[in-house]
């Protein structure tokens, strides 16, 4: 059952999002990352593993991969206007994804307060782990201009 559904884009529109959550806006979690990455880009990010997210990426335009000191995801970066649309995990059973609420048309609907999130101590494997259970499933699509 879909409770809320947001959309959004990057800056020059090569990359659109289709957020759809089972939970109302007001349950979903909006979580601060402490990497370096995420807090020089003031990213806020919110998840839900009974949602969907479908991820639409332009024809010819690039969705850049960015990872750093080994983690176990990897941001995505439109290539064209460098908006972050989330951080993505990639396994066996498909693609889950943290998503910036920055690229939503609406993402002044998040009230909630933030969540601080500081993982550094935490082992690779149990990161792995947590995220599989709480990030959301995601396709991807492409669109012509």
């Amino acid at each position: 059952m879909t409770r809320a559904v947001f959309h959004g884009s990057c800056r020059c529109r090569a990359v659109k999002v289709t957020f759809a959550s089972a939970q109302k806006v007001c349950a979903l979690p909006l979580l601060i990352c402490s990497c370096d990455f995420c807090r020089r880009h003031r990213l806020r990010y919110t998840t839900d593993p009974a949602g969907h997210l479908t991820i639409a990426v332009r024809r010819g335009s690039e969705v850049g991969r960015y990872s750093f000191d080994g983690e176990t995801a990897v941001s995505l970066v439109c290539a064209g206007c460098g908006v972050v649309i989330g951080a993505l995990l990639t396994g066996d059973d498909g693609d889950l994804v943290a998503l910036n609420i920055g690229c939503l048309v609406d993402a002044s609907a998040f009230t909630q307060q933030s969540r601080p999130l500081d993982y550094d101590a935490e082992p690779a494997d149990a990161r792995l782990e947590r995220r599989k259970s709480n990030w959301t499933p995601t396709a991807w699509e492409a669109f012509e201009s």
